[in-house]
């Protein structure tokens, strides 16, 4: 593996599902840019891709003037995550938006990417200040 010139990334996404298309991209970048595994880039994928969706449907409902802003930096062997936005107050990662049915089988497509989320993320940390929420955890790569 070569020298890494850059560990940081930021991408920006407008409140609307239709963002999430950005994601796709952000992925190709980043396995170019970084060099990490196949399984490490999904897994980062699955997270990044729940987190977003969930926010945007549940945290901005109609609003169309949101954002969420994602940096990540690749300190190997993790990466770190922060997300921040400016939806209403909306955690995520809260135990009644996570199923506690571990049924993967019973669990509808979005219940199963918040339970891969909270197993794939270590150190989950939620917090709501100055009218922004913020989401921080890390991958390991």
């Amino acid at each position: 593996m070569s020298e890494l010139k850059n560990t940081k990334y930021s991408i920006r996404f407008a409140s609307s599902i239709d963002e999430v298309a950005k994601l796709e991209k952000a992925m190709e970048d980043l396995k170019q840019l970084w060099e990490i595994e196949d399984r490490a880039l999904f897994q980062l994928n699955i997270v990044l891709e729940e987190l977003l969706s969930s926010t945007i449907i549940n945290g901005f409902e109609e609003r169309k003037d949101g954002f969420i802003e994602m940096s990540l930096d690749y300190q190997s062997p993790e990466i770190k995550i922060e997300m921040m936005n400016n939806a209403m107050l909306f955690n995520p990662i809260e135990i009644e938006n996570i199923p506690s049915d571990s049924n993967y089988l019973r669990q509808s497509l979005g219940d199963l990417g918040m339970v891969l989320t909270v197993q794939i993320a270590k150190d989950l940390k939620y917090a709501f200040r100055d009218e922004n929420n913020y989401l921080s955890f890390r991958i390991n790569a």
